[in-house]
């Protein structure tokens, strides 16, 4: 096998997502050290307020959790990202700028998956597969639960916008 374990699962979950998510596109380049083409896909832009939507797989920077990310979701009010600080999830939910985490915009919590075995895991909420015999069957585990989690965020976006549409539609 070639390349690193994180390098090979972004591209099995390119192309599972080119299929998956039609809205959701691979990067063409890069937005700084922060935003690598590599492991960031553009989820296009959020009707009817116009904001740009990125979502970041970022590696641990830890050598002790190698294998293991976390989905960073990045909303920009242009083409251009903001400069990368974490923001409070309620600021999401306002639709401001900022950089957030998916597991605790959907969870509370902060979420990391681990492609390889690693003790102890990064955060309380933490996704393992059920074997990690199977780098294939890993990738598939794991490329099911994160976008489980991004369909699900993407569903919330849709919904809060349809319903702002329809208190518009009152007034």
């Amino acid at each position: 096998m070639k390349g690193g374990v994180f390098p090979r699962f972004v591209k099995a979950l390119r192309r599972d997502w080119a299929v998956r998510f039609s809205g959701i596109t691979p990067m063409e380049r890069s937005h700084g050290r922060a935003l690598p083409k590599t492991s960031t896909f553009s989820a296009g832009w959020e009707p009817p307020d116009g904001r740009r939507l990125f979502l970041n797989l970022q590696h641990h920077s830890k050598s002790w959790h190698v294998g293991c990310f976390t989905v960073n979701v990045v909303v920009a009010l242009t083409d251009t990202p903001p400069d990368p600080a974490p923001q409070p999830t309620e600021d999401f939910w306002r639709k401001r700028a900022g950089w957030y985490r998916l597991g605790s915009l959907l969870h509370g919590d902060d979420k990391w998956w681990a492609l390889l075995p690693t003790h102890p895991l990064p955060t309380r909420l933490s996704w393992e597969p059920r074997s990690y015999q199977d780098e294939d069957a890993v990738f598939r585990e794991a490329i099911e639960d994160v976008s489980g989690d991004v369909g699900r965020l993407l569903l919330r976006i849709e919904r809060d916008a349809a319903e702002q549409g329809d208190e518009a539609d009152e007034c």
